[in-house]
């Protein structure tokens, strides 16, 4: 059995620290860095992983959850995540808003809660992408 240390994608210092989450063995694909979905507190987020580890199968691992979806694949390695630890100790910066200097462009997914016509919320999962490209040119002319 493998632990996935992961870093919640909030924005926050009271988060700015390592969660621990069980890796299913059927999950062949969650490596360091891999933006995964994760269930915190009573919501679903993604995290991205900072570490993983294997454990020992007597340990008691009832306390863990499980990492509920790989989202997408490594955007950086196991130095880039020590780097952005780094930054973020030095710097006094939030350690979730330093891995995002790691990830490419637009690259992170966001969950959002969304409501039916009945009203009732659920939680929907936005993939990423790159906003609108402005196509306005701005040339030199003669006065």
């Amino acid at each position: 059995m493998r632990l996935a240390h992961v870093i919640i994608d909030i924005p926050t210092r009271a988060l700015d620290s390592a969660f621990d989450y069980l890796v299913p063995a059927s999950m062949k694909t969650c490596e360091v860095g891999c933006c995964v979905l994760v269930d915190f507190g009573n919501r679903p987020v993604v995290a991205y992983v900072i570490g993983l580890e294997d454990v020992d199968p007597d340990l008691d691992l009832g306390k863990y959850k499980f990492i509920r979806e790989v989202l997408s694949a490594p955007y950086f390695d196991a130095v880039s995540a020590t780097c952005a630890e780094w930054i973020a100790q030095e710097y006094a910066a939030v350690l979730s808003e330093t891995i995002h200097l790691f990830a490419p462009p637009g690259g992170a997914p966001k969950v959002k809660q969304v409501a039916d016509e009945h009203g009732t919320t659920t939680w929907e999962l936005v993939p990423p992408g790159a906003g609108p490209v402005d196509d306005r040119w701005a040339r030199i002319t003669e006065t």
